[in-house]
């Protein structure tokens, strides 16, 4: 680096008179050992703070010893140029990151290259972070980001090998750091979102969507890990409180900060008016030189406290309403066995089938898998265990996505919600559940949309006939359950249905009833319309005929009246007859409407302000039978944003036309395939025919020189008699 950049600036709590405006003392070292070297693009101190690793664009890593600078190593050429580094807990290890070439992890002791980290496919290294599984076992964590998007990848620090890969968004991982204790991850993306993750299971904590307007360049987590600090290129900065999933009673920590905010803004506003009375009483003694009034401070701090207090009252609700909680979110990357228990319920009868790791026979992204049921006529029964959570007080939002690739025949395609603790490798059909949801299939009759709630121990189906989805394509089912109780269904992001608990579920009674007892009160008038007393009836009007003789028919010339009799003209409808005389109608003055039975409040309604609440939900499960195999589930979502399970499905769906063209690609194959038998089926049919007319020919031939031998005994088409009576006549003998 220049050498008026070979500084380096620290920052001590202790309050001196050197301590300037944030209360922070300001110190500067010079580090004269890395003048002119170029620009150092990652620099890292050890856990204790004795060593300090630097990483520079010429691509060289340079170890010093804190804070003397003597060099402990400095190896050149180790990448074109070096953008992360970290040591590990112990300090053993230091693992450095560059433009090319792998990801090298160093013994700082001997200096040494321990392990050379390779990228597979179209992988492009980020950043480098050590950090903690639930079991206290130590791993190394490489951001990869691909054409899905960016991963985190996981290597053993013992065997130095990949163990994991977890796709984490569909945008490029732009920051990553880890937490002072090692059990969170946090992620910035170029879009601007910010992601916090369990370091032990990959799931998403917190999310902020669009937290800054343009793509994330930095993260750090407080040192008690409750909140992260991130900056962006658009010279902003934010600090992201890390919720925790079990949440308890007690306050909300929205209504606690909006509390503050609106003491200080209330104090901002109390102030100016204390300094609009001073101004009014020292006012009659000032003189002004223009003839425009004048704005007081008084004035201008209270229009600034106003304006201050819709500033925070916008970024509160912006901040709010950008949280976003993922309980769970499952991909299906290559380790989703690490998460999910194959049940063996049924396993002993021989009718349990399994899953496999597939994106399926077509698909949009062939690296996007799901997990695919593959034996016929079997029963399939998965779980995964999540983050305890209730979604009291807060939206519910499940979804999944389905692709039929077989002609499944009958059998379901459904997910569920389960509660309290559950033997994973007994889960079954017998297993309770808090909530059902998905299509079910048989034949050409059912195309059911399942929604089953369960409320006090009983399982409740909605309702209404929804109609799921038949083809061949993946289709994304989404169910949203709000505090007020009222839902919605969406399938590929539209929405099929919607209602509320109370009326669409026959869970509780209904808040009215019809009134049994009453009746149509006698006064009521429910004639719409009535005859015009006023209309009188025409003279003549009762003597006009229905029927009068044609007046154009003649007598035919061949009549006879001596044979015949008189003629008589035929009788033709009289267009002047209308029929019997009626009144004309007219509107009833005195209608009131069709009467109907009034409804009345309910007696046995008893109201559960708690109706939408489930029990604490633990795991999420897939128990379903098939008669034939080949569904993939994929792409499991549950969380507290509809926007977010939204933007899920756009996601995925970018690939859409992709799928689509895979599907007739392998439509085109199928046909083909079948053409080509039924060639080969015909063509066998027709061998076989010439040889069974060869045989024909042949048994033919022997006959004719029978019958020249034997012509006694033999016509055209018939044994004769006495050949006939012989043969039955010694057949005991023959035999």
């Amino acid at each position: 680096m220049p050498k008026d950049c070979s500084r380096f600036f620290e920052w001590d709590k202790t309050d001196t008179a050197e301590t300037h405006q944030l209360g922070l003392k300001t110190s500067e070292k010079d580090l004269s050992k890395l003048e002119g070297v170029g620009q150092q693009l990652a620099l890292v101190f050890n856990k204790d703070g004795s060593t300090l690793a630097t990483g520079g664009e010429d691509g060289k890593l340079r170890l010093f010893k804190w804070p003397s600078m003597d060099i402990i190593f400095e190896e050149g050429e180790v990448h074109s140029s070096v953008k992360d580094l970290d040591f590990s807990h112990d300090g053993k290890f230091l693992v450095s990151l560059g433009n090319s070439g792998p990801c090298r992890v160093w013994d700082v002791t001997s200096s040494t290259v321990v392990a050379s980290l390779s990228k597979e496919k179209d992988e492009r290294f980020g950043f480098c972070r050590f950090s903690l599984i639930n079991d206290g076992t130590w791993v190394l964590y490489v951001t990869a980001v691909t054409g899905r998007g960016g991963s985190i990848l996981t290597w053993n620090t013992s065997s130095w090998k990949r163990t994991g890969s977890k796709h984490i968004v569909r945008d490029s991982i732009n920051a990553f750091n880890v937490s002072a204790d090692r059990k969170l991850l946090a992620v910035g993306t170029g879009e601007g979102d910010i992601l916090i993750l369990d370091s032990s299971n990959m799931l998403t904590r917190t999310l902020v969507k669009k937290g800054h307007l343009g793509f994330v360049t930095a993260l750090s987590f407080s040192q008690d890990s409750r909140a992260v600090i991130s900056v962006s290129m658009d010279s902003s900065a934010r600090i992201t409180q890390v919720k925790d999933v079990k949440t308890g009673g007690g306050p909300s920590m929205w209504l606690i900060i909006l509390i503050v905010l609106l003491a200080i803004a209330a104090y901002f506003m109390s102030t100016a008016e204390c300094d609009a009375v001073h101004s009014q009483r020292t006012r009659k003694r000032s003189w002004s030189c223009s003839f425009l009034p004048q704005p007081t401070m008084a004035g201008r701090r209270a229009r600034s406290g106003y304006l201050l207090l819709v500033l925070m009252l916008h970024l509160f609700f912006l901040a709010h309403y950008s949280m976003a909680e993922i309980i769970f979110e499952e991909r299906f990357e290559d380790d989703w066995k690490g998460r999910w228990v194959l049940s063996d319920w049924k396993r002993s009868e021989g009718k349990a089938g399994s899953f496999k790791h597939t994106a399926g026979k077509w698909s949009g992204d062939p690296d996007d898998k799901g997990i695919q049921t593959s034996s016929d006529a079997k029963h399939f029964a998965i779980s995964a265990k999540i983050p305890e959570f209730s979604n009291k007080n807060r939206t519910l939002v499940l979804q999944y996505s389905i692709k039929f690739e077989q002609d499944i025949e009958c059998g379901g395609g459904y997910i569920k919600l389960l509660s309290g603790f559950v033997n994973q490798k007994k889960f079954g059909g017998d297993t309770p559940y808090s909530l059902m949801f998905g299509p079910d299939l048989c034949g050409s009759q059912t195309k059911k949309l399942h929604l089953i709630i369960s409320y006090q121990g009983q399982n409740y189906p909605l309702k209404k006939d929804l109609q799921c989805e038949t083809d061949k394509m993946t289709h994304f089912y989404t169910f949203i359950l709000r505090p007020d109780a009222s839902y919605s269904i969406l399938v590929d992001n539209r929405e099929r249905d919607s209602g509320s608990m109370y009326t669409d579920w026959d869970i509780l009674p209904p808040r009215k009833i019809k009134d049994v007892k009453a009746k149509k009160p006698a006064d009521w008038d429910d004639r719409e319309y009535i005859e015009d007393p006023n209309d009188i009836k025409p003279e003549g009007y009762d003597s006009i005929p229905a029927e009068i003789p044609d007046p154009n028919a003649k007598e035919p010339d061949t009549w006879d009246e001596d044979e015949d009799g008189v003629w008589k003209s035929p009788k033709i409808s009289n267009p002047a007859y209308k029929g019997p005389w009626k009144r004309k109608k007219i509107k009833n003055p005195n209608y009131k409407g069709k009467w109907k039975t009034p409804w009345i409040d309910n007696p046995e309604f008893e109201d559960d302000p708690d109706l939408y609440v489930l029990k604490p939900i633990k795991y999420v499960g897939i128990e379903i039978w098939q008669v034939k195999a080949g569904s993939v589930f994929d792409n499991i979502l549950i969380c507290d944003d509809p926007d977010y399970a939204k933007q899920v499905v756009e996601e995925v769906f970018v690939n859409r036309e992709a799928e689509k063209e895979a599907f007739e690609a392998a439509e085109k194959v199928r046909k083909a395939r079948e053409e080509e038998e039924a060639k080969r089926a015909r063509e066998e049919g027709e061998r076989r025919r010439r040889e069974r007319g060869r045989d024909r020919d042949y048994r033919d031939r022997y006959r004719d020189k029978y019958r020249r031998r034997d012509r006694h005994n033999f016509d055209d088409y018939h044994v004769s008699k006495d050949l006939l009576i012989f043969l039955l006549w010694n057949a005991n003998s023959l035999s």
